[in-house]
């Protein structure tokens, strides 16, 4: 969350955006809800933006760069760091979460590193199961 917030505060900021650190940190913390997170905070952004600013050019830059923070965050940064914390490559992390999110919804998305890892520490303790 702490890099997400980073990452779109300094987007904001660049572009010119006014309390461009409160939009990055809201952005991060609604990043927590998966799909409608992003999208309520860059509308949120976008509605706020539009009352402070004339420049209409910032909407589609505001758009376009916490979309790219959002893309990198969903398939590199969040399967690495969860990855290395847990232990777990970073692809069956990412196949796990798509995995959980196709059979259960958005509780599989939040319940699919947990299971990953206990399996892993189970299948780690029993010889037959070891790779």
């Amino acid at each position: 969350m702490v890099i997400v917030a980073t990452a779109n505060s300094i987007v904001l900021l660049i572009i010119g955006v006014k309390y461009a650190i409160f939009f990055g940190v809201f952005a991060a913390i609604l990043n927590i809800i998966p799909y409608a997170g992003i999208f309520s905070s860059i509308a949120f952004t976008v509605i706020v933006t539009l009352s402070t600013s004339s420049n209409m050019g910032n909407i589609v830059w505001i758009i376009i760069g916490m979309g790219c923070v959002h893309l990198a965050d969903a398939n590199f940064i969040l399967p690495k760091v969860v990855g290395s914390k847990v232990r777990i490559n970073a692809l069956i992390s990412f196949v796990g979460i798509v995995a959980g999110a196709t059979y259960i919804g958005v509780s599989g998305i939040f319940l699919a590193l947990p299971v990953i890892a206990v399996l892993k520490i189970i299948f780690e303790r029993i010889d037959s199961l070891k790779p």
